[in-house]
């Protein structure tokens, strides 16, 4: 979901009991596109002096508060209960490449990746049009599944090769790998058939009785009632 972070205050100086020592706090609310609450979230403030990170979860209302902060700037940042998952399944299946390399004794390379770059690009294309916050919802899921898909894919191969070639201790690995990546994919399907129903209720509504007249007198469908499509 769409992820909008409220800070309630940015700066509130206390005084610590009897020692005189100025602290700070920051507190907010983690909103979705419809304005609730969302419990769980994972909140993340980074000082931008000492570049020391607090975290914290936010409540069943989705409001968090880091108390006791030195005065200062902080970059906060909030990510989904599930999107924290994944990033820590990302970089377990990082750690499942690099053992298979070291059991091949092979150094892994880094690589740009033509195909993947693609797919980031458009997402980002995505993120830059104008679509309600419903449609941009549905959107960006419809991206997401496209990396899965791609992931998918990639693992698949290189999977049923190693079973070929007898890397029995590879092909375990690589399988763990494929088989969280479906399952992600699968959450992402789940979610989006809630999602799509109300992107297309946002759609209709918003180009119902809303018409703009050209110049010529034909009447033409307000824009801003953009559909994403997978």
């Amino acid at each position: 979901m769409t992820l909008k972070v409220i800070l309630l205050a940015l700066l509130a100086t206390s005084f610590a009991s009897g020692q005189g020592e100025t602290t700070s706090a920051i507190a907010g609310q983690v909103t979705d596109a419809t304005g609730s609450g969302i419990q769980g979230a994972r909140i993340t403030a980074i000082g931008a002096g000492d570049r020391l990170t607090r975290s914290t979860t936010a409540d069943d209302a989705g409001r968090f508060r880091f108390p006791q902060l030195k005065p200062g700037s902080y970059s906060v940042q909030a990510a989904a209960a599930g999107f924290e998952e994944h990033l820590e399944q990302t970089r377990g299946h990082v750690a499942r490449l690099e053992e298979i390399f070291d059991a091949l004794g092979e150094k892994p390379t880094g690589k740009k990746c033509a195909g993947m770059a693609g797919l980031v690009k458009e997402g980002e294309e995505i993120m830059d049009e104008d679509f309600s916050p419903e449609v941009m919802d549905a959107a960006l899921i419809s991206a997401a599944q496209r990396v899965e898909h791609y992931e998918i894919a990639a693992y698949g191969c290189v999977s049923s090769w190693a079973q070929l070639l007898g890397e029995s201790e590879a092909n375990a690995l690589l399988e763990k790998t494929l088989e969280e990546e479906k399952e992600t994919d699968l959450k992402l399907t789940e979610l989006s058939e809630e999602i799509n129903v109300e992107a297309k209720g946002s759609s209709e509504g918003g180009g119902e009785g809303e018409e703009e007249e050209e110049e010529s007198g034909q009447a033409v469908p307000n824009r801003k009632a953009k559909s994403a499509r997978a």
